[in-house]
C-alpha cells in the first residue's frame, strides 16, 4: 500500500538573515512552523486521524550545502570542538569560491525544511549547539556567517 503525505505551509515560510556587525550575518531558523499535513490516498478500510499526542515541528538542526540543498550536498564541518556544555562546529569557504551555500532548517516530526542561499563572499560559518552534561544535543544556540 503507497501512501503520500501532501504538505500545506501555513507560517514560517521565510528564513530570516540578520546583519549584526560589517562583515557578519546572524543565520536566525524559526523555532517552530505550523504546517497542516493531509493524505492523498488511503485503502477505504482505513481512517485518517491526526495524533494529538505527537510534538510539533520544532527546530531540529541547520545544515550547510553546497549549491540548493535539494542537490543533496551537505557538507561536513571542517572543524568540530566542544567547550563544556556548547559544541561549535564551523565550515571554512574558499575566497575564490565559484559555487553557492546554503543554509537548510530542519523541523522535527517533518520532511519540511527552510532553505535560503548564502550570499556570496561568505568565508565561515559558525554553529552553537547548546549541550546536556553527558553531551546529548539539547538544541540549537545559533548560527553565524562571516563574509566580504
Amino acid at each position: 500500500m503507497k501512501h503520500q503525505a501532501k504538505v500545506l505551509f501555513i507560517a514560517a515560510i521565510a528564513l530570516p538573515c540578520v546583519g549584526a556587525a560589517a562583515g557578519e550575518l546572524v543565520i536566525v531558523c524559526p523555532e517552530s512552523i505550523a504546517a497542516v499535513e493531509s493524505l492523498s490516498t488511503a485503502d477505504d478500510a482505513w481512517r485518517v486521524e491526526s495524533d494529538l499526542g505527537k510534538r510539533g515541528k520544532f527546530l531540529d538542526s541547520i545544515s550547510v550545502f553546497s549549491g540548493p540543498p535539494a542537490e543533496m550536498a551537505s557538507l561536513v564541518p571542517d572543524r568540530t570542538s566542544r567547550k563544556k556544555q556548547l559544541r561549535t562546529s564551523s565550515w571554512l569557504f574558499p575566497a575564490q569560491a565559484s559555487a553557492t551555500y546554503w543554509v537548510a532548517c530542519s523541523y522535527s516530526n517533518s520532511t519540511l525544511q527552510l532553505t535560503r542561499q548564502l550570499p556570496g563572499g561568505v568565508r565561515r560559518c559558525e554553529l552553537s549547539e547548546r549541550l546536556l552534561p553527558n553531551g546529548v544535543r539539547l538544541g540549537i544556540a545559533g548560527m553565524k556567517c562571516e563574509h566580504e
